[in-house]
């Protein structure tokens, strides 16, 4: 498969992509549940995400970015100080209401996230709904892999959606936690690879 990393100027396609990906999402349609309004405010939150991912180097995407990868290099924080900032002020714009969800959910993914050594860091993966059904993203996936085995890397995630953890498992990953967001009756699992594991 072509892939490519993102520029600055992809943005707005990556963002696109991760949108209609995680429109049905359990635990981010939990997050921004009126669906009239989810659309504008994903697209919010993700543009953030990406904006700064991109600026590290790992955000990968097939010619089109009918998938993406958003990963962050081990070492460096998914956002500064200063991005945090930029991330809430969306938020407050987009879904005054959601920040404490919000705030919960990422608190979640914090306390799971492992510092025991450096790792890359899967903070997006999606595909546009009209290209499922063909393994894109994981393809994707597999080549960011062979990337990092050969730098000696492990790499984590966390599933948001437990029908995808199968999928993650079949390049590798392991489960390593279960973890309840508050208040939402949902969990994610938490997931981590070893470098040359398949």
């Amino acid at each position: 498969m072509s892939m490519r990393v993102a520029e600055p100027h992809d943005v707005p396609l990556a963002v696109a992509t991760l949108v209609g990906a995680f429109f049905d999402d359990p635990l981010w349609a939990w997050a921004f549940p009126d669906p009239d309004r989810r659309r504008d405010q994903h697209t919010a939150v993700f543009t953030c995400l990406v904006a700064s991912a991109v600026e590290r180097g790992w955000v990968w995407g097939n010619d089109d970015f009918a998938a993406v990868a958003v990963w962050i290099p081990p070492g460096e924080p998914e956002l500064r100080p200063t991005e945090e900032a930029i991330l809430e002020a969306a938020v407050e714009e987009v879904a005054p209401e959601r920040a404490a969800a919000l705030a919960a959910m990422s608190a979640a993914f914090e306390r799971a996230h492992p510092d025991h050594e450096p790792h890359f860091y899967l903070s997006l993966l999606g595909t546009r709904p009209d290209r499922r059904g063909e393994s894109l993203a994981m393809s994707l996936v597999a080549e960011n892999l062979r990337q990092m085995d050969l730098l000696g890397s492990p790499a984590y995630l966390e599933s948001s959606n437990q029908a995808n953890v199968a999928r993650y498992e079949r390049v590798g990953f392991e489960p390593i936690s279960t973890v309840p967001v508050a208040s939402s009756g949902l969990c994610f699992t938490g997931m981590w690879r070893t470098p040359g594991s398949r």
